[in-house]
């Protein structure tokens, strides 16, 4: 038998829904072939108090994708399932390749005297095939030095309590060339049909805009740390102070729509991370008992220093500029939400903020004093780049039972929630979340949130941003907890060689945060509804050893 077509319906109306007729046969294949090559040739020679270990090599890598399409319409019938057996008067293909290569010369020296002045240098000379020939080929060298002051004569009556003390300091660049494939080259985009003498005809045109000049981009390096060993390995320390700019950031400014073509990638950004990075542990042992924590801490400053000469540039929730941390919220400022027509009326007018204005309504804040509230009264709400992150893990063992706790979190970071995971309320579809309990009514005036809407979107955080939906995303999570117990050797299991251990592990078991509490502090900015949820785990296990 013939079938035409596969028409679906809507159970509720009956109405014809999705079509997928008339059948069809398609078959596509990919390949990605990567070839990488790398040779290295390394040289040691120790003499009296010096050491020197020298390094070359070579690397190569080459990436080609290619794309292969074909589809039939109209077959006979469903058994039918080759390209082959279907008519050629309703036949599509397709396909598209793409290639780019690396490759790069190194070298390292190192070199220390005593075991206590310690120097390494680093160089080299990467080309990429995404810059032009006269951008293609970039040097970044890098050096650190290092001192073990504990090895000095006058650090001697201090080894009793300080065993081990390193100075050190770095400096390195590094470069950035993930710009896609052909970002310097004029190509072209196809599917871009057009009609002709009233018929669809394929089209194929620019679509990019295109800068030859474009180069590598860079990220410079500048460290200095201790390390310490104290109290004969019970307690260590490392700490770091960095300063890491990245600067001709490859990156696409908007243009105007008179440009006619997709804004091209330029070197036109610089940005700077700088901050504290803190680990320290103790150790303990005795008899059947031992005992470590290990903790780490990390203050970073982000902040963009340059655009050159361009922006700020607002971008829905988001705005980028220079003396803001990367993507920053943006948006305008909640002063609560409106009780009565008398509360509207003596407030700022605020009609052109997506649909008129009603008790319940969110009342944004008139920040220039021009009593009307529009684009102009947005301001920075605060950054989802965290300042503070932090982690302690906590291991213990006595005599046959071992417990491991490991615990995560951050802090001074914002975040807000829209769409699908706040509830939507657009259509018949809708799936509106259990928050909308608490919504504004005549009744419940000092409800958590604004009234509901449908089609206004004043009050929606995807549409109209405001610090009324931005919360504190900072958050300390119990990441992992496992408790065992390993059974007494038995005369069988000794002599079978095996040991036996029991265990229960936890896993995100814990969270305390500030945060909408059905949304995971981790999740995209914006609460993504199509990230899957952190889950909470518990598991039972048997380690077998033999």
């Amino acid at each position: 038998s013939r079938i035409n077509d596969l028409q679906y319906y809507d159970p509720n109306t009956g109405e014809p829904s999705l079509w997928e007729g008339p059948n069809i046969v398609a078959s596509n294949t990919s390949m990605t072939d990567n070839l990488t090559m790398q040779a290295l040739l390394q040289y040691d020679k120790s003499f009296g108090d010096h050491d020197f270990s020298l390094l070359g090599g070579y690397s190569q890598e080459h990436n080609k994708y290619d794309y292969l399409f074909g589809s039939r319409r109209g077959y006979l019938n469903n058994a039918l399932d080759q390209l082959d057996a279907g008519p050629v008067t309703a036949l599509q293909n397709s396909g598209n390749s793409a290639e780019y290569a690396l490759e790069s010369f190194f070298g390292r020296i190192n070199y220390s005297f005593k075991k206590k002045y310690l120097l390494e240098g680093n160089i080299r000379d990467d080309g990429s095939s995404r810059f032009a020939p006269a951008n293609r080929w970039a040097i970044f060298p890098s050096a650190s030095v290092g001192w073990r002051i504990s090895e000095e004569p006058f650090f001697e009556r201090l080894k009793t309590i300080v065993s081990d003390l390193k100075l050190r300091g770095s400096w390195g660049m590094l470069g950035n060339q993930n710009i896609g494939v052909y970002p310097y080259q004029a190509t072209i985009a196809t599917g871009l049909n057009y009609t002709f003498g009233g018929q669809t005809v394929d089209g194929i045109a620019p679509q990019n805009g295109v800068n030859s000049n474009i180069k590598w981009e860079s990220t410079t390096t500048k460290d200095i740390g201790l390390d310490a060993v104290l109290m004969e390995g019970k307690v260590t320390f490392t700490g770091d102070y960095f300063i890491r700019n990245t600067s001709d950031i490859l990156l696409s400014l908007p243009v105007g729509n008179a440009f006619g073509l997709n804004a091209p990638v330029i070197n036109a950004g610089s940005v700077q991370n700088k901050g504290v990075e803190l680990m320290a542990g103790y150790h303990f042992r005795k008899r059947d008992f031992s005992f470590d924590v290990n903790a780490n801490v990390s203050f970073i400053k982000n902040e963009i220093t340059s655009l050159a000469g361009t922006g700020p540039f607002p971008n829905g929730s988001t705005i980028q500029g220079v003396g803001l941390p990367i993507n920053s919220l943006y948006g305008w400022v909640s002063e609560g939400l409106f009780q009565s027509q008398a509360d509207i009326d003596k407030h700022a007018a605020q009609n052109g903020m997506g649909g008129p204005v009603g008790p319940g309504d969110i009342k944004y804040k008139d920040l220039n004093g021009d009593n009307v509230i529009d684009g102009k009264d947005r301001q920075y709400l605060g950054s989802y780049f965290p300042e503070l992150t932090y982690g302690l893990n906590i291991s213990a063992r006595y005599k046959a039972f071992d417990a491991v706790l490991f615990l995560q979190g951050v802090g001074d970071v914002k975040s807000f929630v829209s769409g699908r995971i706040l509830g939507s309320l657009y259509d018949k579809d809708g799936d509106p979340t259990s928050i909308w309990l608490d919504r504004w009514t005549p009744t419940n005036p000092g409800a958590k949130f604004p009234r509901v809407w449908n089609s206004n979107s004043q009050n929606d955080p995807g549409a109209t941003p405001s610090s009324f939906w931005v919360r504190s995303a900072s958050y300390v999570r119990l990441k992992n907890v496992q408790i065992g117990y390993t059974l007494p050797s038995t005369r069988f299991l000794s002599r079978a060689g095996i040991k036996l251990r029991i265990f229960w592990t936890g896993k995100d078991i814990l969270t305390f945060t500030k945060f909408y509490k059905w949304v995971d502090p981790e999740a995209p900015l914006g609460g993504n509804s199509s990230t899957y949820p952190m889950v909470m785990v518990n598991s039972i296990g048997v380690n077998l050893t033999f």
